[in-house]
């Protein structure tokens, strides 16, 4: 999808929107015909990318899959930015790592927040039992300066 942005500068909401808005746009009996009112925005381009389930929320779709995109990289970016303390002389030992939930919606994420984690154990695409639209999670690192202290 050509609106994840690496600046993540805009919210979704605001990309996708613009996204819908852009080109040729359907005729209001084709707004109508999939539930949106007929000032809605929806160009032929963002309709076409809807699947079935897309199509039961048309406004959200895009939002919803920018948004659980935007997770899913934040959490590898997260791992990214380990590979840089290290490089700058942090001991990967040092580096603790947990679940963070925005706020906690299913089962699944509840189970996880708080909860420590390991680069290589990691969700770092939402687990199959996940049942969150966006899987609104990270993970967050701190650096334990005392972690070779008995």
């Amino acid at each position: 999808m050509t609106m994840m942005k690496d600046d993540q500068g805009q919210h979704p909401r605001s990309l996708c929107t613009a996204y819908r808005k852009a080109g040729d746009q359907i005729t209001k009996e084709e707004l109508k015909a999939i539930g949106l009112r007929a000032s809605a925005f929806m160009s032929r381009e963002a309709l076409a990318d809807l699947t079935d389930l897309g199509l039961e929320k048309p406004l959200e779709a895009h939002v919803d899959t920018l948004l659980r995109s935007y997770f899913t990289v934040s959490r590898w970016r997260s791992f990214q930015a380990t590979d840089e303390l290290v490089r700058q002389g942090v001991s990967r030992e040092a580096i603790v790592y947990k679940y963070s939930m925005l706020p906690p919606v299913c089962d699944c994420c509840n189970a996880l927040n708080g909860e420590p984690t390991t680069p290589e154990t990691a969700h770092i695409l939402a687990p199959d039992d996940c049942e969150c639209v966006t899987a609104n999670y990270s993970i967050q690192q701190r650096i334990d300066w005392f972690y070779d202290l008995d």
